[in-house]
């Protein structure tokens, strides 16, 4: 209730939301999208509930892992699909992701978007890993459906289409 109060109020227009709160019969649950923002919330709550909750229980999910899980969450709303519907959409929401993605300012290339960077000799090799990385647990996440995700064309729109294979 605090939280809706305070934005709603004008003087809060332009105040940062850290993150989202859920309360059920016995648990509290916080939700951030850094872990920057998630130990500035934690600290509000420890100060404002001053012993009325327990040392809480971190867990991390990648943006990947968020995603499935909000597909599956919103699957149960949703009327059954084919197996092939299935696996289309989850390629679409990953596809759009990614061409999200690569236009996006990121901490770790300076505040530079993978675009960007990848023209940078300096913090390609930044791209490089990030690319791997997200490429290995999306594939990882989507595997487990039975479904493949071509990514050779973000390689090719970064200008890295050499370093896919190294």
């Amino acid at each position: 209730m605090l939280i809706d109060t305070q934005l709603s109020n004008p003087a809060f227009a332009n105040a940062c939301v850290l993150g989202n709160i859920e309360l059920t019969k016995n648990k509290l649950i916080a939700s951030t999208n850094s872990r920057e923002r998630a130990i500035i919330l934690e600290d509000k709550l420890q100060d404002e509930l001053k012993g009325m909750i327990k040392e809480p229980t971190w867990e991390i999910k990648s943006a990947q892992e968020m995603m499935v899980k909000s597909i599956k969450d919103d699957k149960a709303a949703e009327p059954d699909l084919s197996p092939e519907e299935e696996a289309e959409m989850l390629v679409d929401i990953m596809e759009q992701y990614f061409m999200e993605w690569i236009d996006t300012p990121l901490k770790p290339l300076n505040g530079k978007t993978p675009k960007q960077a990848a023209k940078n000799p300096k913090i390609r090799d930044e791209v490089i890993e990030l690319m791997k990385g997200y490429e290995n647990n999306t594939k990882h996440l989507l595997r487990e459906k039975g479904v493949e995700i071509d990514t050779k064309w973000m390689w090719q729109e970064l200008g890295l289409e050499a370093m896919m294979a190294a």
